[in-house]
């Protein structure tokens, strides 16, 4: 259920986004930060980002400062139909996995094919079982850092340089809408102690 302007632009290699593609990502980053609880924020991001990208995975960590950790979500169930939003148990480390490579270098990651770093990236030998083509971009709310989001598609090549590009635009709103959800979790906690 892409947004048909949003995939037109993509597939035509159109670098400058037309005023109603724009709008689209406005409506889009409203979406996501429409709620201050922070299950019910991941899942709109998620919805929302499987609208504009023809992605087959999608996972946002979220930064536990206390623990070190980066914990992950993701939607379960099929696209297009109802999709439950899942903690995932355990978590990534600074540095650990594409996740904490995002998060300890804070820069993007993009790889149109995983199978071309087989031989010289271990973690791409794990992520071919779930993705051949994965973009990463580090959560970050000025230089504080929230969380991490990576896609992925089944097929070599299924992620593109504008689907980079779009990402990028959707990571900042996304990151504040976290971290608002964040703080307000925060906040509920310390008025019941």
């Amino acid at each position: 259920l892409r947004y048909p302007e949003i995939a037109s632009a993509l597939s035509s290699g159109v670098s400058a986004f037309s005023d109603q593609v724009l709008k689209t990502i406005v409506e889009v980053s409203q979406a996501m930060i429409a709620s201050l609880d922070l299950k019910t924020t991941i899942k709109a991001i998620l919805n929302n980002i499987e609208k504009l990208l023809p992605v087959d995975y999608m996972e946002i960590t979220v930064w536990d400062l206390e623990n070190q950790v980066l914990v992950p979500y993701r939607l379960s169930g099929l696209p297009g139909v109802e999709r439950k939003m899942e903690k995932v148990p355990g978590g990534y480390r600074l540095g650990e996995g594409y996740p904490g490579y995002l998060a300890k270098e804070r820069t993007p990651l993009f790889i149109p094919d995983i199978g071309s770093l087989i031989k010289t990236d271990p973690m791409a030998t794990m992520l071919m079982g779930v993705t051949r083509s994965f973009l990463g971009v580090p959560l970050l709310v000025e230089d504080t850092l929230v969380g991490t989001l990576e896609l992925g598609s089944l097929n070599a090549n299924g992620l593109q340089a504008n689907d980079l590009e779009l990402t990028r635009m959707l990571a900042g709103p996304a990151a504040i809408a976290i971290h608002n959800a964040l703080v307000y979790q925060s906040e509920m906690r310390r008025s019941i102690e």
